[in-house]
């Protein structure tokens, strides 16, 4: 999944993206791909399928919360109410 089927797809689960955090995705991207080669962040083989394999699937949450408790959502992407914590075992996304 390239950059643009990315943020097609983040605009049919999140409407609300804008502009910015769109941009921020691709920020993100030359920043993996500078950083994974250095040190390896998530698996090599993975960094072609860095939006598909671990973008999306690190907002579920976000998805699950939306859907769920749509309040807690609305909070959350404010930046008031709930935190979230990842109890990952590695490097990568939460």
């Amino acid at each position: 999944m390239n950059y643009g089927e990315f943020i097609n797809e983040l605009n049919v689960l999140f409407p609300e993206t804008t502009p910015e955090m769109a941009e921020k995705f691709r920020a993100m991207e030359g920043l993996y791909n500078d950083w994974n080669a250095k040190i390896n962040v998530i698996s090599r083989k993975d960094i072609g399928s860095l939006y598909v394999r671990h973008v999306l699937h690190s907002l579920a949450i976000a998805g699950y919360l939306k859907e769920v408790r749509p309040e807690v959502f609305e909070e959350w992407t404010r930046g008031t109410g709930i935190s979230v914590l990842d109890l990952g075992t590695g490097g990568g996304f939460p």
